[in-house]
């Protein structure tokens, strides 16, 4: 994986934003932006319940989970390491 993509994505907060960093490394193939993506975040295990979605779809999916940036708050305890609230 591209170090530099992976860094310019994280710094990423909107949809538009994502997008540009996706054009300016001439990433167009979904599958590929999805595993950046999720690379980003730690590498989620993700499902869909029902049908399986179109790649568009998953995309879609992904990008969202990606901007809440909940996944920032798990690399950040991962950096203070654990506590033991005992």
């Amino acid at each position: 994986m591209d170090k530099m993509l992976l860094g310019a994505l994280k710094a990423c907060e909107t949809r538009e934003q994502v997008e540009d960093i996706f054009k300016k490394f001439n990433t167009d193939d979904l599958r590929i932006k999805i595993e950046y993506l999720n690379e980003c975040m730690g590498n989620p295990e993700t499902f869909f319940s029902g049908d399986i979605p179109d790649l568009q779809s998953e995309y879609i999916t992904t990008r969202a989970m990606f901007l809440t940036g909940e996944w920032k708050l798990n690399e950040l305890y991962e950096r203070a390491g654990s506590f033991d609230c005992k």
